[in-house]
């Protein structure tokens, strides 16, 4: 957990400058390329859990 201790501090300044959630503020200081765990997935969304995973599995396979 050390090697995300300053991207952390990083995050929790802007969030106490501008007032945004961690989530904005990490989107913001981390840049949209670096979402975490997740890499380049991007996710789309869905009535139901199940049809919004298969949906978001597909798109990310086929690159649409």
């Amino acid at each position: 957990m050390t090697d995300k201790k300053r991207l952390k501090e990083r995050v929790r300044a802007r969030m106490a400058k501008t007032g945004e959630s961690y989530t904005t503020a990490r989107r913001h200081v981390a840049g949209e390329g670096e979402s975490g765990n997740d890499g380049p997935w991007r996710f789309h969304g869905g009535v139901h859990p199940s049809s919004a995973v298969i949906s978001s599995i597909l798109v990310n396979a086929l690159g649409a």
